[in-house]
């Protein structure tokens, strides 16, 4: 989960994205509507966002407050990034589990031989 101002920034950045002259036709057919495409397509720009808001603690011209802000919302998303979410706890891998893999191959009766 990313902290406000970072998908402000990411939304900001997939309407500057759609805005552009150089989309497709194809493109537009298929995002007719701005807010849709961005609603729908923030979260492939988090790490834009993240990338410029770092380019603006780095700008001498950025206000220290605002510094401090930037500062205050990459270090609660990159720790929000290091705890396990919910989606992540409950997903299903198709490891097989070696004990009950063994179990059941043992409980498998013998199949008997077919002769010709």
């Amino acid at each position: 989960m990313t902290s406000q101002l970072i998908r402000m920034q990411a939304k900001e950045i997939a309407g500057i994205f759609y805005d552009e002259n150089q989309r497709s036709l194809r493109f537009r057919i298929e995002n007719p509507d701005q807010d849709a495409y961005v609603a729908a397509n923030w979260p492939h720009f988090v790490d834009v966002g993240i990338a410029n808001l770092t380019n603006l603690l780095n700008d001498h011209s950025t206000p220290e407050h605002q510094k401090q802000v930037i500062y205050e919302e990459l270090c609660e998303h990159w720790e929000r990034s290091q705890r396990p979410s919910a989606r992540e706890v409950l997903q299903a891998t198709l490891e097989p589990r070696e004990r009950e893999d063994i179990r059941h191959v043992d409980s498998i009766p013998e199949l008997p031989s077919v002769g010709m």
